[in-house]
């Protein structure tokens, strides 16, 4: 038991060191973490959910080996080379020359043997298969190629934890830590979301540039997800784009400052006003913004009636707050201003619904006059801002379907705000 202990230890120090070193010390650490888990864990519960899947026939008498190649790894007739990806369960082609690699991992009894490759990345190619089975002596057609992903073996091995007798308390605890292991790092199928999506900006750059292509496809999977609502689909309709592989998505960096977001809408809405869903520590900010200063010019040019027809309508749901902030240009130098802002501060920020009529009519002229002044410096793009924060502690406790309706409303509270922007 202090062997199992400390293996759960090492696999929660995380990845360390440059991102290559990262990633692959991630690799090594998911497939150590498995095959601690098919050893130490009852097996003919979890064990056996493997063998059946690689249609393998169950042994009393099984060893496992990291890397180093077992002395009889040759010998048994019926041979499998098992691929862990984390995404694709078909191997991609690859022109790639083969050469020797060395496998992660090893499961023999007397008569078969698993070879075992686990990667994160999204697929896992037929050189890579074939460089692992050469350095061990296999040739092609001794053995079988079984792709899956670690998607596939939490959902299996979790159902497996049912089959595991209540009495049995280390392999539930062992079980149960692996599940968690994988949610937290992003190598499950996505389910709704979870604090890892709101981490994720504050990791370290090595853990962030590991976990970046899982956050890039759970950013995707739960804009589908919302995609689906009606108030989403109606801001969506303004655009002409109602299907989210249209909408524009921000490209997360390994970098600190470049999180996840996605605007409702495709890239009619990135050069105008748009709704934009940021993920941030806190959790999910629903805002309405401009694209350009010429857009922001334009809404002071109607006056303090614009700004006030903003705020009044902000007044109508709790929560949604309206003010301005300065998106800094990552080269403020740069003739261009459609480059990546690289920093933003809010310099006025009020939850219009607080506002008596009286404090919204005044609240709105200042607005209008710190815009017109912040317009003046061609180091920021100067913007409205209208916003509906859904905190990460009303979300993590809910399923997906709840956890996107609670982001529609706020998305349907900031609909009739961005429809006026968009016409006036």
């Amino acid at each position: 038991m202090r062997d199992v202990t400390r293996n759960i230890f090492y696999w929660f120090r995380g990845p360390s060191g440059d991102g290559q070193v990262a990633r692959r010390q991630l690799e090594n650490n998911l497939t150590k973490s498995l095959i601690t888990v098919l050893e130490h864990c009852d097996r003919k519960a979890v064990l056996a959910a493997l063998l059946k899947k690689l249609k393998l026939r169950p042994s009393g008498d099984v060893a496992f080996s990291l890397q180093r190649r077992p002395v009889l790894a040759g010998t048994a007739r019926n041979r499998v080379v098992l691929g862990v990806t984390g995404g694709e369960t078909e191997l991609a082609e690859t022109s790639l020359k083969v050469e020797a690699g060395r496998p992660d991992a090893w499961i023999f009894a007397d008569t078969w043997t698993i070879l075992v490759e686990g990667k994160v990345g999204p697929r896992i190619t037929s050189g890579q298969i074939k460089a692992h089975a050469k350095a061990v002596g296999w040739i092609p057609g001794s053995y079988r190629t079984i792709c899956t992903s670690w998607h596939e073996l939490y959902r299996m091995l979790r159902r497996a934890k049912t089959d595991i007798p209540a009495r049995d308390q280390v392999s539930h605890l062992l079980l149960s830590h692996w599940l968690s292991y994988l949610e937290n790092q992003n190598m499950t199928e996505f389910e709704r979301l979870d604090a890892v999506d709101f981490d994720f900006p504050n990791l370290p750059e090595e853990e962030r540039r590991a976990l970046l292509p899982q956050s890039k496809k759970r950013l995707r999977a739960f804009a589908v997800a919302l995609a689906k609502r009606s108030p989403v689909k109606r801001i969506a309709h303004l655009y002409a784009q109602s299907r989210p592989q249209q909408w524009k998505f921000g490209e997360p960096s390994a970098k600190p400052g470049r999180g996840l977001w996605f605007n409702i809408g495709g890239e009619p809405s990135h050069r105008s006003w748009h709704a934009t869903v940021f993920y941030q520590p806190r959790g999910l900010a629903v805002t309405v913004l401009n694209s350009r200063n010429h857009l922001a010019r334009r809404l002071c040019k109607t006056g303090v009636d614009g700004f006030r027809h903003v705020v009044e309508m902000a007044a109508v749901a709790k929560g949604v707050l309206v003010g301005c902030r300065r998106a800094w240009y990552h080269d403020p130098k740069s003739p261009f201003k459609g480059q990546h802002i690289a920093r933003a501060d809010e310099l006025v920020l009020v939850e219009a619904h607080a506002l008596d009529k009286g404090s919204r009519d005044a609240f709105a002229l200042m607005l209008k006059n710190t815009m017109e002044r912040l317009l003046t410096d061609r180091r920021w793009r100067t913007e409205l801002h209208v916003r509906q924060d859904v905190p990460c502690g009303r979300l993590l406790p809910l399923p997906l379907g709840k956890q996107a309706a609670l982001v529609a409303d706020a998305a349907d509270n900031l609909h009739p705000i961005l429809r006026y922007l968009l016409e006036s």
